[in-house]
């Protein structure tokens, strides 16, 4: 099992480093939850890591024709 991500800037560094290794990753804050973090950190303390890497514009969102978002490094293709 992965080690614990307690504090969000913990997680925004596990994030910053997935995007570097996968610059075209896209995905939904379930999808980071599980599949970037695999389940290492809470959901809430991931959706507050998230909202503070497009803040700070290390991450761009895009809602989708179905309604669901995702989220991507800045320089996404489709961002």
């Amino acid at each position: 099992m992965p080690a614990r991500l307690d504090e969000p800037g913990s997680v925004m560094a596990s994030i910053v480093a997935y995007l570097t290794v996968n610059p075209s990753a896209a995905d939904t804050l379930d999808g980071i939850h599980a599949v970037w973090l695999g389940g290492a950190a809470t959901r809430e303390t991931v959706e507050a890591a998230v909202e503070a890497l497009v803040v700070r514009g290390a991450m761009v969102c895009r809602t989708l024709p179905d309604g669901s978002v995702l989220f991507a490094g800045p320089s996404h293709p489709g961002s």
